[in-house]
């Protein structure tokens, strides 16, 4: 059984055992309910013998196995085979304690080399790490009624040593700290992260967190563009020749569609004779990648709406037509390159065909919003509020808005959405489907 991974730019298959995190190649198993990650190599920009490096681990990985089969496995017969991990071995075969500082450097790397293959989100790999690494999240918490935390930290807690209880006040005391309920969560989600991972590498045996509540959150009502700034938006954009921002924020108001997909949405993913377009992947933080889901890779398909398809046929006109361009998509599944000719193109820069990024659509739709002249200018990423607001209002169940979000399950549409369908309750849904049913009268 083998993994393909992205070395330096080249595909090479990793045999089970082997594993390529963060600039090193290291092996895995375990021997007597300890899980052992000793690395064999550490490479560099100039290497071109990965392969052997590879073949090579694994070779040394099997000798290991026969040992520990032999029940003859020490720490200097590791360390002969991988001298780079010595003091990690000695450590780990003597019981040497951990404490959570010591723990940190290694999750973080682990979560770059996940983010990197996609198994994480990059997203998420920055904010776990921000908090991992921050004095206010890790330091002296002088509100904790835990003695180690309020003088010294969680840093200098022994792994050993941590239980629910220590966690329960830890969380206690972020939140007499003046920190809001979902920044709490947040935090305690990468501690939580940490510790699974010390689980995974046998450092612990349990994880404490099992069993920590997430603080409650509450909801706010998304904020939403009117019927009447649909309008003013597009017509502003297109005063200012941008009107391939005006077919943009339009289509997203008509899909429902993020941001991060809308930069990323190919000719190729629609179908303009069937109506209906698949959502394949994401442009965010500069890396295309899969559709957002917590376990695989998924394609949503979602159909078309007569308003869609308009903005589409005015938006041939700008970018149908144009070169292909070859980008690479982290998936789940691997790294796979796929060609593709961007709907929304970056228009300034027709000669080098490429998606807009985060930075560069944001000042473009600023541009709009000074415009527009409003008092309270609306964020571009509050279209996909904007569409499932809609859909409520003409008195759609959660069930079909989740199917036209590409949601799997309408639990999350019921808690996000539930001001809007509040609003309906009193007549206000009789009203919409009188609407509709006079709407079926010639």
């Amino acid at each position: 059984m083998t993994k393909k991974v992205e070395i330096r730019g080249s595909v090479y298959q990793l045999p089970k055992g082997v594993e390529y995190r963060g600039s090193s190649i290291r092996v895995m198993f375990t021997h007597k309910g300890k899980r052992f990650r000793p690395m064999h190599s550490r490479l560099c920009s100039s290497d071109v013998n990965i392969q052997d490096k590879i073949d090579d681990a694994f070779s040394k990985l099997n000798e290991l196995k026969q040992l520990i089969a032999l029940d003859a496995l020490t720490d200097n017969a590791i360390i002969k085979r991988f001298p780079l991990s010595a003091k990690s071995t000695q450590d780990r075969m003597t019981n040497k304690p951990t404490k959570v500082k010591d723990l940190v450097p290694k999750v973080v790397a682990f979560m770059q080399q996940q983010a990197s293959t996609g198994q994480l989100s990059h997203s998420t790999c920055e904010a776990y790490k921000k908090r991992l690494v921050s004095p206010c999240y890790m330091g002296p918490i002088s509100e904790c009624t835990d003695s180690v935390i309020n003088q010294k930290g969680l840093n200098e807690y022994l792994l050993s040593d941590l239980s629910l209880m220590t966690l329960q006040k830890y969380q206690l005391a972020l939140q007499k700290d003046e920190r809001k309920n979902k920044t709490v969560n947040l935090g305690l989600d990468a501690v939580r992260y940490a510790l699974k991972y010390a689980v995974a590498d046998g450092l612990i045996s349990s994880n404490p967190c099992v069993g920590l509540k997430a603080l409650p959150v509450a909801l706010k009502k998304p904020i939403v563009f009117t019927i009447d700034e649909f309008s003013l938006y597009a017509s502003k954009a297109r005063e200012i020749d941008r009107s391939w921002l005006a077919n943009l924020f339009l289509f997203g108001c008509h899909t429902g569609m993020r941001v991060e997909e809308l930069r990323a949405l190919s000719w190729h993913d629609i179908d303009l004779e069937k109506k209906v377009m698949k959502i394949r992947r994401a442009y965010t933080s500069g890396v295309f990648k899969g559709v957002k889901h917590k376990t695989r890779d998924r394609e949503v398909e979602v159909p078309l709406l007569k308003d869609a398809l308009k903005v589409l046929m005015d938006q041939k006109i700008w970018t149908n037509g144009l070169p292909e361009v070859e980008v690479k998509v982290i998936r789940k599944t691997g790294i796979f390159y796929e060609k593709c000719q961007f709907v929304f193109q970056n228009q300034l820069k027709l000669n080098e065909p490429c998606s807009w990024t985060e930075q560069a659509l944001s000042k473009q739709w600023i541009t709009v919003q000074k415009a527009v002249g409003s008092q309270e200018p609306k964020p571009l990423s509050i279209v996909r509020h904007t569409f499932a607001s809609r859909l409520i209002s003409v008195g759609a169940s959660s069930y079909m808005v989740a199917q036209m979000l590409g949601h799997t399950s309408s639990k999350m549409v019921e808690e996000k959405y539930a001001g809007f369908f509040e609003e309906l309750g009193g007549g206000g849904y009789l009203a919409s489907l009188q609407i509709k049913l006079d709407s079926t009268i010639h």
